[in-house]
């Protein structure tokens, strides 16, 4: 997702406007595919299992050369960290018109457990105009009775990590596309590359703590 640029001119050293602009994260490629070859604790100097080692193998296909660079989707939630029950709120701002598509994705430590968010029974599509900014639940969806409730996955859990994402596509996308019961996330990305249509996505870490 990134791209890691070395700054050693002297020049730059007093224009750190510029330098930050440089350093904005540049998105070249996408991850669709990934294994996780090793992982576990290590033993640091004087101070044994301080360390975790994770090595990961992954498939990154480059983005088309073409494609709407200025075409960008900002998530957003009401906090990084929940007590379990309490309510949360999300917020999405698109460059661009487009879909909407939010997912939740958390670990009861199986591979990739991935729901579908938006849209649902209440909310059947999300569109959203270049510029505006949705908040899920929305007034519709709460004069519907939604709430979006923080909630550990499974009881006796004391904390879980958990990430909301994004999807913002430029075109309505089919339920087969955007359903992650095959392949979960990474499914639906890979189901995606597949198409035509021009999309992009962004990701928010939360965690939720047990009252």
């Amino acid at each position: 997702k990134s791209k890691f640029m070395d700054f050693q001119q002297e020049g730059l050293r007093h224009d750190a406007r510029l330098t930050e602009g440089i350093l904005q994260t540049t998105r070249n490629g996408r991850i669709l595919k990934e294994q996780v070859l090793e992982e576990g604790y290590k033993d640091a100097p004087d101070c044994p299992a301080c360390l975790y080692r994770l090595r990961l193998k992954a498939c990154v296909v480059p983005r088309d050369s073409g494609a709407d660079k200025d075409f960008a989707v900002e998530l957003g939630v009401s906090s990084q960290h929940y007590r379990d029950g309490e309510e949360a709120k999300i917020t999405v701002t698109a460059t661009r018109d487009c879909w909407i598509y939010l997912y939740n994705i958390y670990d009861l430590g199986l591979k990739d457990q991935t729901a579908l968010v938006v849209p649902n029974e209440n909310v059947k599509e999300q569109r959203l105009k270049a510029g505006e900014s949705w908040e899920y639940p929305d007034e519709p969806a709460r004069k519907l009775g939604v709430k979006l409730i923080a909630q550990l996955p499974q009881a006796g859990n004391d904390v879980s990590a958990e990430t909301i994402r994004v999807i913002a596509s430029k075109a309505a996308l089919s339920s087969k596309i955007i359903s992650p019961v095959e392949g979960g996330w990474l499914g639906v990305l890979r189901r995606l590359n597949r198409t035509n249509v021009e999309w992009t996505d962004d990701v928010e870490a939360y965690t939720i703590l047990k009252r």
